[in-house]
């Protein structure tokens, strides 16, 4: 039976915190620890950890100064003893009994580097749900190769956007060193690319169990900034550096269209920002506006014409409109 390591980093999420650990327990999966790293939590997450930890023998409780989301799960990647890494954002939860359960079925058949699947989104402000991802082709994904899979991923926008919709082989992860980078915000994009573009072997699930919190007050992700726009450009430049080895050349235009997902993001946040800010982050985008012209979804498209007329800025300031009014 393989074990499952799930690492929860913690910090400033007292009203949540409960829920995600409840559902982890809830599994009717027996081989699994969970890791709770509390990452200098300020509120009651600590003393919360500390109480589960008592009534749970699967849950171990890390302690540490505040390092931010990539540190914490480092340290969890290092003391974790599963035969596979999950991530859970604490704010995040699992719904139903059965997710350790089909992931197991799945992963003793395939042994995969990296399984993945999908998500449900929850509007904390409309309150309501959505399935944004269509479905994974699972049969396309367990019986292709490495290059007809990667293709796939990128052409088709399936390619996850989260580490914690992936479950990972602890020993490849490890070997390969592939940690998180600490002291940026845009960790995941990095490191999922690390990832992918590293697994010899995948697998899917098309199951929607993780419940992802979208527009929570105080959430790591409402709080986009200067650094946020830097973040992603360090992230853009790195990963259009090593995509220029020829052995990518099969997948080079389908990773210039998934970064220019990102690239949108930095010129949303741009409208955020107070102007003497802005100058800077427009300078340092414009390198990258190139980006665009491999963006083949309809609204890639249409920014890309808006981009070309209005500029950064005045896009930047449109589509913060839109974003405002359309939270479902």
């Amino acid at each position: 039976m393989l074990k499952f390591s799930v690492i929860v980093p913690v910090y400033n999420v007292e009203n949540y915190l409960k829920r995600c650990v409840d559902s982890l327990l809830a599994q009717n999966y027996k081989d699994y620890e969970i890791i709770l790293v509390d990452d200098g939590s300020p509120d009651k997450c600590p003393k919360i950890c500390d109480e589960y930890a008592k009534k749970n023998e699967k849950i171990i409780v890390i302690h540490k100064k505040n390092g931010g989301l990539s540190s914490a799960r480092n340290e969890g990647i290092k003391i974790a003893k599963g035969d596979y890494l999950i991530f859970v954002d604490s704010d995040d939860f699992w719904r139903g009994e059965n997710a350790l359960k089909e992931i197991s079925e799945n992963l003793n058949k395939s042994r995969a580097d990296v399984l993945f699947f999908n998500n449900i989104d929850f509007s904390c402000v409309t309150k309501k749900e959505r399935k944004l991802n269509k479905p994974i082709n699972c049969d396309l994904i367990k019986n292709n190769n490495k290059n007809t899979v990667l293709k796939y991923l990128f052409n088709e926008r399936q390619f996850p956007g989260a580490a914690w919709v992936t479950v990972t082989k602890t020993d490849f992860i490890k070997t390969q060193k592939i940690y998180f980078t600490e002291g940026i915000k845009a960790e995941d994009v990095d490191w999922l690319l690390n990832v992918f573009l590293n697994a010899k072997s995948f697998d899917a699930i098309d199951s929607y169990f993780y419940i992802y919190l979208k527009y929570r007050d105080g959430s790591i992700t409402g709080t986009a900034n200067l650094k946020s726009i830097e973040d992603i450009i360090y992230i853009i430049d790195k990963w259009t550096n090593i995509i220029l080895e020829k052995k990518y050349d099969f997948i080079r235009d389908s990773v210039y269209g998934y970064l220019s997902h990102h690239y949108i993001c930095a010129i949303l946040i741009i409208n955020n920002l107070v102007d003497v800010n802005k100058n800077s982050a427009i300078e340092k985008l414009n390198k990258y506006k190139y980006l665009l012209k491999y963006n083949n979804s309809i609204v890639g498209k249409i920014i890309n014409k808006f981009v070309n007329v209005f500029g950064l800025k005045t896009t930047s300031y449109m589509l913060g409109f839109i974003k405002k009014y359309r939270r479902f």
